[in-house]
């Protein structure tokens, strides 16, 4: 259980890095599903970068305090 736990913590943190490293590459590699039906390559606003920089602390947070307790 401890394995399954640590590689929760692990995954949560390499989930978390781009996020708050490159949140604009991480932005245009969503899904066109989710962006305007028929527009083209929009420019993120600087709340979806914070907002992707806040899910990406989020989880390196998550992940910390994943692995702490395993070490």
């Amino acid at each position: 259980m401890n394995a399954l736990v640590l590689l929760a913590g692990v995954g949560s943190l390499l989930l978390g890095v781009p996020y708050v490293a490159a949140p604009r590459r991480v932005y245009h590699f969503g899904f066109e599903s989710l962006r305007a039906f028929g527009s083209g390559p929009s420019e993120p606003s600087d709340g979806m970068l914070w907002m992707h920089r806040f899910v990406g602390l989020c989880s390196l947070v998550t992940g910390i305090l994943y692995i702490i307790p395993v070490l």
